[in-house]
C-alpha cells in the first residue's frame, strides 16, 4: 500500500509564502519616493504585477488548484484506470516538458522573490539622502513594529493549532492587518505584519489581543509624533524591512518553495510508475490526493485597524 500523497504539507507551505507574497502586494511607495526616483517606482511596480500573475494566478490558480480540479473530472467521468495514469501525467507535466509546470511556476516565482533585492537597494539609497530626520524617534517606532509582528505571530499560532483535518474544506486564509494613523485615516504601508490560517473555517475578522491592541496604540502615538522628515523614513525603512524579508535567499518563502516543489514532484512520481504499480496502489493513493486537494480553497481579508 503505497503512503498517502502530500496535502497539509503543501498547503502549510503555501500559507508561508503567501505571508510575504501578500506583503509585497500591500506596498505602497510614497509620493515622495516616486518622484524622487520615477524609474526605480515604475520598476517596483512592474515587479509587483510579475509577482502577482506569476504566483497568484500562476502558481496557485492554474496549477495547485485547477489541476487536481481537471484530475477529478476525469475520475469523475470515470476513465479506465489505465488511461487515468496518461491523464493525470499529462495534466501535471505539460507537453514537451519533464518537469511539472507548478515547478516550472515555482522557480520563477523564486526569481521574483529574490529580485526585490534590487529595490531595497534603491530604496535604501533615497533613505540615506532625507535630511532632518529623527532617527532615534525611527528606530524607537521600529522597535514596536518588531514587538507587534511577534504578537501577531504568536496569535497565528494558536489560530492554526489543533485546526488541521483532512475530512472537510481546506481553507488557507491570509488576514493583511493594515494600521489607520491620521485623522483623515491614512494607513500605515506596508502592512505591519499578516496572519495566516490553514484550518476548516476562513477569517474574516480577527479578535485582536489586548497586548496586540495595546501595542497598536502605542505604534499609532509613535506614528503621530513624527515630523515630515521622520515619517518619510520611517516609511522607507518599513518598506525596506519588508522588502529584505521576502527576498532573502535563506528565508522561509525560498525554503517553502522548496519544499512545495519535493512534494509536487512526488505527486508528479506517482503518475510515472510502471503500469502494474499504477493498477496496484498508485492510482487509488493518486485519486485519494486529487479528492482532498480539490477541498482546498483560498480567501483574503483585510482589516483596517483604526
Amino acid at each position: 500500500m503505497s503512503n498517502p500523497l502530500p496535502v497539509l504539507s503543501i498547503l502549510n507551505n503555501v500559507r508561508t509564502i503567501s505571508d510575504f507574497l501578500y506583503i509585497s502586494q500591500q506596498t505602497v511607495l510614497t509620493s515622495s519616493i516616486i518622484n524622487s526616483n520615477p524609474v526605480l517606482a515604475t520598476d517596483f511596480v512592474n515587479w509587483q504585477q510579475d509577482i502577482y500573475n506569476e504566483y497568484f494566478e500562476g502558481f496557485i490558480s492554474e496549477n495547485l488548484i485547477a489541476q487536481p480540479y481537471t484530475i477529478q473530472g476525469y475520475y469523475n467521468d470515470a476513465f479506465p484506470v489505465a488511461t487515468m495514469q496518461s491523464l493525470a501525467n499529462s495534466t501535471l507535466i505539460p507537453t514537451g516538458s519533464t518537469t511539472p509546470g507548478l515547478i516550472v511556476s515555482a522557480d520563477s516565482v523564486s526569481n521574483l522573490v529574490t529580485k526585490g533585492n534590487i529595490y531595497a537597494s534603491g530604496l535604501e539609497t533615497i533613505a540615506k539622502g532625507i535630511q532632518g530626520a529623527d532617527q532615534k524617534k525611527v528606530d524607537a517606532l521600529m522597535a514596536i513594529v518588531d514587538s507587534l509582528s511577534t504578537l501577531f505571530d504568536q496569535q497565528e499560532d494558536e489560530l492554526t493549532k489543533g485546526s488541521f483535518g483532512l475530512g472537510a474544506d481546506i481553507v488557507v486564509t491570509a488576514v493583511n492587518v493594515a494600521i489607520a494613523v491620521g485623522s483623515e485615516g491614512e494607513t500605515i504601508q506596508p502592512l505591519i505584519s499578516s496572519i495566516s490560517k490553514v484550518g476548516t473555517d476562513a477569517i474574516t475578522e480577527l479578535n485582536l489581543s489586548k497586548d496586540i491592541n495595546n501595542t497598536i496604540a502605542e505604534l499609532q502615538q509613535a506614528w503621530s509624533d513624527l515630523d515630515s522628515a521622520s515619517n518619510e523614513l520611517a516609511n522607507i525603512t518599513l518598506i525596506v524591512n519588508q522588502l529584505n524579508a521576502v527576498i532573502q535567499k535563506a528565508s522561509a518563502t525560498i525554503k517553502a518553495l522548496k519544499k512545495i516543489v519535493n512534494d509536487w514532484q512526488k505527486v508528479a512520481n506517482a503518475t510515472m510508475v510502471s503500469a502494474n504499480k499504477w493498477l496496484d496502489t498508485e492510482n487509488t493513493a493518486f485519486k485519494e490526493w486529487t479528492s482532498r486537494m480539490v477541498l482546498v480553497s483560498f480567501s483574503t481579508a483585510t482589516q483596517t485597524i483604526s
